[in-house]
């Protein structure tokens, strides 16, 4: 019975590892080689999972210039966590795929372990651009520009609104 509930648990774990959206890396941390590596993160860097498997993370492509990746082991040796909120890998065709990453270290039997959860962000990031250049847009408009909430409460005039108006942004937003 014991065989068959720890079985089920690999399967369930399987099954969370295999279908989670974010990219999950497994090395041991010892030796910082991959243990394994979740079709998530297989396709963000674009690499098949005979080619990570076994490999130093320091060999591996959109890995190697990340100094980053290598403070975040060496944090992981001392501590349990590693957050970082804005990282890029490079894949082997040369494309950038914007990240976040948590790194994890843990016990499992006598060896231990770190977990990479990897986070493409790339279209948040091309999102935030697009929102600064149509805000820069806004603000160097010489049109007057209002936002109002529903109720028609001003929350936003442009620099053109205050010139053309002589209210500044503060009055106009308080009225």
């Amino acid at each position: 019975r014991t065989e068959a509930d720890r079985q089920k648990a690999e399967q369930r774990y399987r099954r969370l590892f295999e279908s989670a959206g974010d990219g999950i890396l497994v090395l041991n941390a010892d030796t910082g080689r991959v243990l394994d590596a979740n079709p998530s993160l297989l396709r963000m860097v674009d690499m098949s999972h005979e080619t990570i498997v076994g490999k130093d993370l320091g060999e591996l492509g959109p890995f190697t210039r990340m100094t980053l990746f290598e403070d975040a082991l060496e944090t992981l040796q001392g501590k349990n966590v590693f957050h970082c909120d804005d990282a890029a890998l490079e894949t082997a065709d040369g494309r950038i795929v914007e990240i976040e990453f948590v790194g994890t270290s843990y016990r499992v039997d006598h060896n231990r372990i770190i977990q990479f959860n990897i986070r493409d962000i790339t279209r948040r990031k091309q999102a935030e651009i697009e929102r600064e250049r149509l805000l820069s847009a806004i603000e160097q408009a010489g049109e007057t520009i209002v936002m109002t909430d529903p109720d028609g409460v001003i929350q936003y005039v442009n620099p053109a609104f205050e010139r053309v108006t002589g209210y500044t942004r503060r009055e106009a937003e308080l009225t």
